[in-house]
């Protein structure tokens, strides 16, 4: 007899080590080396459903996914004025083409989060997957 999951026994994508990735049913070493090196790339997952990006595989993903958990608090949150055209496209569910019109977008309009989402070239979807990784600096100017 197989025990019933637990949902409280979910592990935290953003805190979980090799090891403890490798320990849960369905995880192996290609699993285990896409997700580290998505939360690396991304400053950590902010929700479950990117480990349908990270993994490239949306079956498996559906399959793990309740088996994970995302804590909002250890997602590394950068500056918008900061990011270059590769840093942009390094964020969930931007490519490199929307990194580089992002970029041009912030260098003429400013960072600041409110603006920034009226750069057209991501959709809501996209957003929702980037608000998590993204904090306003005050770095922009203002004329008096």
């Amino acid at each position: 007899m197989v025990a019933a999951f637990n949902p409280a026994d979910r592990v935290d994508l953003n805190l979980a080590d090799s090891l403890e990735l490798l320990s849960i049913r369905g995880v192996g070493p290609w699993v285990t080396a896409r997700i580290l090196k998505s939360r690396r790339q991304w400053g950590g997952f902010s929700d479950t459903l990117q480990l349908k990006q990270a993994l490239g595989w949306d079956s498996l993903a559906f399959a793990l996914m309740r088996r994970f958990k995302c804590s909002p608090e250890h997602v590394q949150r950068l500056c918008a004025e900061e990011l270059d055209a590769g840093a942009w496209a390094n964020l969930p569910g931007v490519s490199p083409k929307q990194g580089r019109v992002v970029a041009r977008y912030v260098k003429e309009h400013g960072g600041e989060l409110p603006g920034l989402m009226g750069c057209a070239v991501l959709d809501s979807t996209c957003w929702s997957q980037l608000l998590p990784h993204l904090k306003s600096c005050g770095t922009t100017t203002q004329n008096h």
